[in-house]
């Protein structure tokens, strides 16, 4: 990859976390009313979606001849950088340990998360797709 796409992939990957940290709030205040499995499904739509709006943004104005090879690998980068900030802040502000971090992903909330990664993952394809 080139060093546009690994730039474009970072603007994406701190977008679409961000977005998913502020919905995250949202998530915990609707939880009381419609139930933890119902918010976690409403937020990570909600962030499948911002995947895919920041995606359609980046992707044209920092690498807009990107290939499907590029916008995977920008979505590869992406999931992972996500997938680690997750991890290491779960770990600083949770003291969850790394063992216990891959655990969640045995519950259902780990599965809608393990959809979410391969939705990260996936958006700049679709992205492309749909202009």
């Amino acid at each position: 990859m080139s060093g546009a796409a690994w730039r474009s992939a970072l603007l994406y990957a701190a977008i679409t976390f961000g977005a998913a940290f502020v919905l995250a709030v949202a998530r915990d205040l609707v939880q009381p009313w419609t139930g933890r499995g119902a918010a976690v499904v409403g937020w990570g739509a909600a962030v499948i979606v911002g995947a895919v709006l920041a995606a359609r943004w980046v992707l044209p104005r920092r690498h807009p001849r990107a290939g499907l090879g590029t916008r995977l690998g920008i979505g590869a980068v992406a999931a992972a950088v996500i997938i680690a900030l997750e991890a290491l802040l779960s770990l600083l502000l949770r003291g969850q340990s790394p063992a216990r971090f891959v655990a969640q992903f045995a519950t259902f909330e780990g599965g809608v998360l393990l959809v979410m990664y391969a939705m990260v993952l996936l958006a700049p394809c679709v992205a492309g797709r749909t202009r």
